[in-house]
């Protein structure tokens, strides 16, 4: 029931040494001073020493400003350049320090708080933020498989919680990042130990409160399952009231409405966990785990899903008042976007196509998916000539807009069955000879399908054909290395090589050789079929002619294979 939001990642931040925000009167003191203008004239006394540069006060407000704001990046921008004016300063280190970790940027803000810390070691607001950048980088490693990594980052966090807490013991917070932790490590009766002296220091703290109903859920929920509703019930009351608590202090917390869904739908009352959920999305337009969970209770009937279609207008609609600036357009881009991908669940092509084209222009973040998401629905629609066009125009956009439309297409629940139907349009893009199309569709759905040699080969095809060299003799290798006896395959990578590299002549004589030796080989196959014996015949032609201009000397360009649709 956690939402985990995606770390969005910047340039990490050029760190100065210490020495070098020395002043400059340290330069003045080391140069050798200029000879006397005169024997008789007195000796000049030494240049005052420099005051050291103060901080800027001004621009340290407006980043404080920004940060709170949840301007992350612009903060960030303001404290370097904090930092690279003026001697260390625990304030400007504290807050670039926390805004890279908002950013993602842990390894830069744990390396940015411990600066910190040899100025002042014991300053509870540091150790707190370096033990936050700690827990965060741990739970990256976690993420990305690495629990040795993990662990060693949640033990030095929990170290330095523990530091906060001695140093500040009124505060709630280091208890509740403990708890955090401790959760994370899987020991939950420690995090609820955690989080209730969190607790009983601010019982008004809502993120305590929150915290505190997803390890009491995880209690109910396990207690559900082992005894049954019956024996659950005071653990499912102890959870409720955690959320209700939450929300009496903000009544439109997203994620305690979010908390008691859960609540709802474990116990078997659907109809009060989807009008939670409806809340939760109308107090915050960007938990993604409430439109997952609404789709799945309305995923039935074409009514149940044209309702919950309905329901998410009024989430277009309060997104429009949600928060402000950068989150309100990302709150209005999220919304429309599953808006969008309910109107493709009851065949309205129009909305989605709406919806979905003022998501990508809201966030482009967002447009990859929003691509790709339309393209499926103008195929759908018998529109595959524009599906082809509008996922060949989004696929040639760079090589990050590519790995983003390769992400989206790799976390649908089929994706062999997405690499199939982007195959068909690029074979659409190849008959209607849009070739930059028909390219980038086939380096997709190679991409997707990593057995395919025949993708890979058209891909080199179409690479060649818009002059692509190195990418379409990249390309070959890739099929070679599914298919590494094909004789054409090895030809045409020879071909690559002879005729438009012009380089590793001898490595394409070889190719060569190996193309006619395989070739041969399937030619004297009794069991090889038509189509294989026709396609040897022809590698074995045209690797034999190649060979012999290559041996030659020549450099005109030979056949190379037309795409295997």
């Amino acid at each position: 029931m956690l939402n985990r939001t995606s770390l969005r990642r910047t340039l990490p931040v050029l760190l100065l040494p210490a020495a070098l925000f020395a002043s400059r009167s340290a330069f003045a003191q080391e140069t050798p001073a200029p000879p006397e203008p005169a024997p008789a004239a007195p000796e000049e006394p030494n240049a005052p020493e420099q005051p050291a540069v103060p901080v800027d006060e001004n621009l340290l407000a407006r980043a404080a400003q920004a940060f709170a704001a949840g301007r992350a990046e612009e903060a960030l921008e303001q404290f370097a350049r904090l930092a690279d004016a003026a001697p260390p300063d625990l304030r400007v280190l504290l807050g670039l320090g926390r805004a890279q970790a908002a950013l993602g940027e842990t390894t830069a803000a744990v390396d940015t708080l411990v600066s910190a810390l040899h100025l002042r070691e014991d300053d509870p607001d540091v150790l707190l933020a370096l033990a936050d950048a700690l827990s965060l980088q741990g739970r990256q490693a976690a993420w990305n498989d690495d629990p040795a990594a993990a662990g060693l980052a949640f033990l030095d966090a929990r170290r330095f919680y523990e530091k906060a807490a001695a140093a500040r013991p009124e505060a709630a917070a280091p208890w509740l990042g403990a708890a955090r932790v401790a959760r994370e490590q899987g020991l939950r009766d420690e995090a609820l130990q955690l989080v209730q002296k969190a607790h009983d220091l601010e019982p008004r703290h809502v993120d305590t409160l929150l915290e505190l109903g997803s390890l009491r859920f995880g209690t109910y929920w396990e207690i559900l399952g082992m005894r049954g509703a019956e024996a659950a019930e005071d653990a499912k009351e102890l959870c409720r009231r955690a959320y209700r608590d939450a929300l009496e202090i903000e009544p439109d917390n997203g994620f305690a409405l979010n908390g008691l869904a859960w609540v709802d739908m474990q116990a078997g009352d659907t109809e009060a966990a989807i009008e939670w959920f409806r809340q939760s999305l109308v107090a915050d337009p960007t938990i993604s785990d409430s439109y997952e969970n609404l789709s799945r209770l309305l995923a039935g009937s074409l009514e149940d899903r044209k309702r919950y279609a309905r329901l998410l207008d009024d989430v277009v609609a309060s997104a429009a008042r949600w928060q402000e600036g950068e989150e309100r357009r990302r709150g209005r881009a999220r919304a429309l976007y599953q808006r969008g991908l309910a109107a493709a669940a009851v065949r309205d092509a129009e909305q989605l196509d709406r919806d979905l084209a003022e998501a990508a222009r809201l966030d482009p973040e967002l447009a990859a998916a929003c691509c790709y998401q339309r393209a499926r629905g103008l195929a759908r629609d018998d529109r595959q000539d524009e599906a082809a066009d509008l996922l060949g125009e989004q696929a040639a956009g760079g090589q990050q807009a590519f790995a983003a439309l390769l992400e989206t297409i790799a976390s649908q629940p089929e994706p062999r069955d997405e690499a199939l139907l982007i195959r068909s349009l690029a074979d659409r893009a190849f008959r209607a000879s849009d070739l930059e199309a028909a390219r980038e569709l086939f380096h997709l759905s190679a991409e997707i399908l990593q057995t395919s040699a025949d993708d890979w080969n058209n891909y080199a095809f179409f690479c060649r054909e818009t002059g692509r060299y190195e990418e379409s003799y990249a390309a070959y290798l890739r099929a070679l290395e599914i298919d590494g006896s094909n004789p054409n395959l090895l030809n045409d990578a020879a071909l690559i090589l002879h005729y438009h590299l012009r380089r590793d002549l001898e490595r394409a004589a070889l190719l060569y050789e190996r193309a006619l030796e395989e070739g041969k080989r399937v030619l004297a196959d009794p069991d090889a079929d038509s189509f294989a014996r026709e396609s040897a015949a022809t590698a074995v032609r045209d690797a034999g002619n190649n060979l012999r201009l290559l041996r030659s000397g020549a450099t005109r360009p030979g056949e190379g294979r037309r795409p295997k649709s």
